[in-house]
């Protein structure tokens, strides 16, 4: 294994499918494991063995994982990082995240046209 040294973002996985990755070491590769449902998507590693990484249909599951597990993301010292995430998904850890209205707006704009229904009737 050669000397890993993790001072910037991760490199990309060798994939364009959705990933998200960590570096190799202390607890990382379980939290990556259960995140990642290993059982389901495989972890491979990549980069001399440095950094492991998991292909996802949703990487912005995984990620709320991992920030959840690993605490937020940190360019300047990332413990993971997640690639290729669909638009209007998440796209960063904690700080820098995209998202959509969601359910959240369809439920908000519901529940507005039937209290504006109710009071003209």
């Amino acid at each position: 294994m050669a000397f890993c040294a993790v001072s910037g973002p991760l490199p990309n996985p060798p994939t364009t499918r959705p990933s998200c990755a960590v570096p190799i070491g202390g607890s990382n590769s379980t939290r990556l494991d259960n995140c990642c449902n290993s059982h389901i998507n495989a972890i491979r590693t990549y980069a001399d063995d440095c950094y492991q990484y998991c292909e996802v249909d949703n990487a912005a599951d995984v990620q709320m994982c991992l920030d959840r597990d690993l605490g937020p993301y940190d360019a300047n010292k990332p413990t993971f990082q997640c690639f290729n995430v669909v638009e209007n998904q998440a796209v960063g850890g904690a700080h820098g995240r995209l998202r959509t209205p969601g359910i959240w707006a369809v439920v908000v704009l519901g529940i507005s046209l039937a209290s504006g229904l109710l009071s003209v009737l």
